[in-house]
């Protein structure tokens, strides 16, 4: 990506976008299947210091946000800013309507600065309590609506 900060200004980078990304992106559309991505917080986490631990981690913090002056979305964790980016710089090479599904994320447990077990274990119950929390408020929203 040539950049993802706001997630709304986001773009595949040539040459990559129009040699290999724009075709599979056609394909996809073709075939009304879905972009499949891999996510790693952690990795944009530690190339940018100016990032706090707090909003990889999911941890709730009255400063713990982002928001995007594009559009005005408040974004309250890096994993759901870096799903944004990539539907943006998705309908940016006209493909609006693919879906995205996360197939693989995580946090490092080795050695490394900030890539312990418990950093490991507060990212994967944060993810778990967003994701749940998603679930039951579709639910609810499914429920509503019939």
């Amino acid at each position: 990506m040539t950049t993802s900060f706001p997630p709304s200004t986001a773009e595949f980078q040539e040459p990559i976008a129009s040699l290999i990304i724009h075709p599979l992106l056609q394909f996809l559309s073709e075939t009304n299947s879905s972009f499949l991505i891999n996510l790693y917080p952690y990795r944009v986490y530690k190339i940018n210091a100016q990032i706090p631990i707090g909003f990889v981690l999911f941890q709730e913090h009255p400063f713990n946000f982002s928001d995007d002056v594009i559009t005005g979305v408040r974004h309250w964790n890096l994993f759901d800013m870096m799903v944004d980016a990539v539907i943006a710089a998705i309908a940016v090479s006209g493909q609006e309507n693919i879906p995205v599904i996360v197939t693989e994320t995580g946090w490092p447990s080795d050695s490394e600065a900030h890539a312990t077990g418990n950093y490991a274990e507060m990212y994967l119950k944060g993810l778990r309590f967003l994701l749940t929390w998603r679930l039951t408020l579709d639910l609810l929203i499914h429920i509503i609506d019939f």
